[in-house]
């Protein structure tokens, strides 16, 4: 007898593949109600209160300062990026530059070990022709 193999005649309770998707309940009436009269008389109380403002209070001049610091903060935020990527660059090249240096100096040691192989080499063999 196999556990793991269903029935064919087992529905599975879960399963929620087929279904017809759940109808939501509507809002009651009283709900609906208080809601729009907080929405309006918050709205009435926050015009009231923007109203209220003094008169002296000159948007104009606020709104030129503000996009004044807006800019000048955004064109320092620039420019410290850009301070820092050439910081970052420099460095990089800084690595480069030693990693290219230590990769010359050991591409010019196998060369002299090589040469001087060559050279053992070739002693050896014309030494080996005069013996004969």
């Amino acid at each position: 007898m196999n556990m793991f193999k269903r029935s064919r005649y087992t529905k599975e309770i879960n399963r929620k593949v087929f279904r017809k998707p759940s109808t939501r309940n509507s809002k009651s009436l009283l709900r609906q109600l208080l809601e729009s009269i907080v929405l309006t008389v918050s709205g009435i109380f926050l015009l009231a209160f923007l109203n209220w403002l003094p008169e002296k209070f000159d948007w104009e001049k606020i709104l030129l300062e503000s996009w004044d610091n807006f800019t000048l903060g955004s064109y320092h935020l620039f420019e410290s990026i850009l301070g820092f990527g050439a910081i970052i660059l420099t460095l990089i090249l800084i690595v480069l530059g030693i990693v290219f240096l230590l990769a010359g100096i050991l591409r010019i040691l196998r060369f002299t070990f090589a040469v001087q192989r060559y050279l053992r080499k070739r002693t050896r063999s014309t030494i080996n022709l005069r013996r004969r």
